[in-house]
């Protein structure tokens, strides 16, 4: 219950009841649907009255597609490669009419048509993956609730199973030798991204200076890395936070946050400036 994304455990019962030729169990399923649609319906009613349910990107649903082409197919090779992961990622809202968007769904749909390809062959287990993988994402998709978070790292707690389903099965046609070389290879690599990563998180100035650097278009991590800078009494590094952090918003428009952010930031940076003794600067900026 401590994630929203879980919403989608009926659907993956389902999902493999299906993919293994198991008569579905109706009172599991329409227990747990029950239960978690339940608790879904309470996320959206708080989500709406904190501004976490936000209007469609874009405008349309149809900008939301457009927009969720490049986040999909990062989450993909994510989810396959953690190496750019970011507790913030900046993501450009196009228009229905921007090519980019749409060029980014070939990777997702280029593994749909292979799995697809797989199962006319006669192996189901490819096509389960990426149903598996989408189903988990479809909550965080923007497209059926459009959220104040467009992507994050964390939407992928359940999806991310998919993907290594496969590489895991997979691998399963590799000798003993190779298979034992791989895994320790995949274990070790994985246990330095994680050192590494939640070593980040141990402060806040080295969390959001990552950030900062790791999304350049981002106002959010300069705005955060100002207050742990605020916070700790470096008024000037606060202060050159602060004001990256309105050049970006004003930059990022199409983030449904930045005008929000913006504030938030003048208000901050006024504060700072009026700490240094810059007292008309201070109320200019109020």
């Amino acid at each position: 219950l401590s994630k929203g994304v879980a919403v989608v455990t009926p659907a993956l019962f389902l999902l493999h009841d299906l993919v293994v030729r198991r008569r579905p169990r109706p009172v599991l399923l329409g227990l747990s649907a029950l239960l978690t649609f339940a608790i879904f319906a309470v996320t959206v009613s708080v989500g709406r009255q904190v501004d976490m349910v936000m209007p469609p990107l874009g405008g349309s649903r149809v900008a939301t597609l457009a927009t969720m082409g490049p986040v999909v197919a990062r989450y993909l090779l994510n989810a396959v490669a953690p190496f750019w992961l970011n507790v913030a990622h900046a993501v450009t809202v196009r228009t229905p009419s921007d090519p980019t968007g749409w060029l980014a769904w070939l990777l997702p749909l280029a593994c749909v048509a292979w799995s697809a390809r797989r199962f006319r062959q006669g192996d189901r287990w490819p096509l389960f993956a990426s149903a598996f993988f989408a189903v988990a994402l479809a909550p965080t998709s923007q497209v059926l609730v459009p959220l104040q978070n467009v992507m994050a790292d964390r939407y992928l707690l359940v999806a991310v199973l998919g993907p290594w389903f496969l590489i895991v099965r997979e691998a399963r046609r590799l000798s003993p030798r190779a298979r034992a070389a791989g895994v320790a290879c995949v274990c070790a690599v994985f246990a330095v991204l994680t050192a590494t990563r939640a070593s980040l998180f141990s402060e806040d100035i080295p969390l959001w200076s990552d950030a900062a650097l790791r999304a350049p278009k981002h106002p959010l991590p300069p705005f955060q890395l100002g207050v742990a800078f605020q916070e700790n009494g470096r008024l000037p590094e606060a202060e050159r936070a602060f004001r990256e952090a309105l050049r970006r918003a004003d930059a990022s428009r199409t983030w449904p946050m930045a005008e929000r952010l913006a504030r938030s930031a003048t208000n901050a940076l006024g504060t700072v400036v009026l700490g240094s003794g810059r007292i008309d600067e201070a109320v200019a900026l109020y």
